[in-house]
C-alpha cells in the first residue's frame, strides 16, 4: 500500500497537478551534486508507516526493469549505484533534519561539464519507479532490522528518537 502511494504520486504530475509539489533549487559552485526527493507520509495510516522502516532498508537494494526492458538483478543495481555515485540513501526525514513525517531518497554524483543532474534523476527516478519488491527481499530486510533491535534499545538516544517519532506521528 505505502509502495503503491509513492507510485501513485508520479500520476498527479502528469495529470498537470503539480501545484502539489514543491521545489527548491540551490546553487553552489561545486564539483559534486546533491539531489535529495521528500515524499510527505501526512496520508499514511498508523499501520502503514510502520513499513517506511523497510522501503528505507530495500530502497536502492532491489532489481529493477529499466525502460528499455533491460533488467537489472539487485546486484547489478547496487554495483551500477555505487558506481555512478558518491553516496545515495533513503531515509525516514529530511536529509540532516528531524522532520519524521516524510521520506526521502537522495543521491550524490560528481558533476563533470554538469552531467551529473541527470544521472542523478536517472537514479531516483530507478529507485522511485522502476524497482521490483519481492516478497523474499521484504522478509530479508525485516530479518536484518529486527537483528538491529537489540543494540537500538540499548542505546538512549535510539529510543528517545523512536518515542518522538511516535509522539509526532500520533493522531
Amino acid at each position: 500500500m505505502v509502495l503503491f502511494k509513492l507510485r501513485e504520486s508520479a500520476s498527479k504530475v502528469e495529470d498537470g497537478n503539480a501545484n502539489a509539489y514543491h521545489v527548491d533549487w540551490n546553487q553552489t559552485d561545486s564539483a559534486f551534486l546533491y539531489v535529495s526527493v521528500a515524499l510527505s507520509t501526512k496520508d499514511l495510516t498508523p499501520d502503514q508507516r510502520l513499513y517506511l522502516d523497510l522501503l528505507e532498508e530495500i530502497a536502492f537494494k532491489l532489481p529493477a526493469t529499466l525502460d528499455d526492458g533491460t533488467t537489472l538483478s539487485k546486484d547489478e543495481f547496487v554495483s551500477q549505484v555505487q558506481d555512478d555515485s558518491v553516496s545515495y540513501g533513503a531515509h525516514c526525514g529530511l536529509p540532516s533534519s528531524s522532520i519524521s513525517q516524510m521520506l526521502s531518497y537522495s543521491v550524490q554524483m560528481e558533476n563533470p561539464n554538469g552531467s551529473g543532474f541527470s544521472q542523478a534523476l536517472k537514479w531516483i527516478r530507478r529507485v522511485l519507479y522502476l524497482t521490483e519488491v519481492s516478497v523474499e527481499t521484504v522478509k530479508m530486510a525485516a530479518q536484518r532490522l529486527l537483528s538491529e533491535i537489540p543494540a537500538q534499545i540499548r542505546c538512549g538516544s535510539t529510543i528517545c528518537h523512536a518515542v518522538s517519532t511516535e509522539l509526532n506521528y500520533d493522531s
